[in-house]
């Protein structure tokens, strides 16, 4: 079986919903972005604030690379996995990739108090739709 890959903007529901499929499927699931985080032990804001959106992109493509490699699994995508061609091409080649969609006031309504998201420092409902 491909792998069941889940791309959106921050907050659209990948996790949950990559997790709920996985179990529904009896297949694992992974999340690129604690992927990440236990690769590098760090958490990804204090990567973008330590070594910048740039460095950590390019640790995301290492992981992206290592991902698509898996059989049969749910992986959930951060969410400017879809910034770099080379992500996508990887990630078509042994999966099936499906993107959720929020409004720009739904995803606020879900991070408006977290602190955690380093490209929404100032969250706003413009801010989101402008990314």
């Amino acid at each position: 079986m491909k792998n069941i890959v889940l791309t959106g903007f921050m907050a659209t529901g990948k996790s949950s919903v990559g997790k709920s499929l996985a179990a529904k499927l009896s297949i694992s699931f992974v999340d690129s972005d604690d992927f990440i985080e236990k690769k590098l032990n760090k958490r990804i804001k204090d990567i973008f604030k330590e070594n910048g959106e740039q460095y950590f992109r390019q640790e995301e493509t290492k992981v992206i690379e290592e991902l698509s490699s898996l059989m049969s699994c749910v992986i959930s995508c951060g969410g400017g996995v879809v910034l770099n061609k080379n992500n996508i091409d990887l990630l078509r080649k042994n999966g099936i990739i499906i993107n959720l969609y929020a409004s720009a006031q739904e995803v606020y309504k879900r991070i408006a108090n977290n602190k955690d998201r380093p490209l929404l420092k100032d969250t706003s409902v413009e801010k989101i739709q402008e990314l």
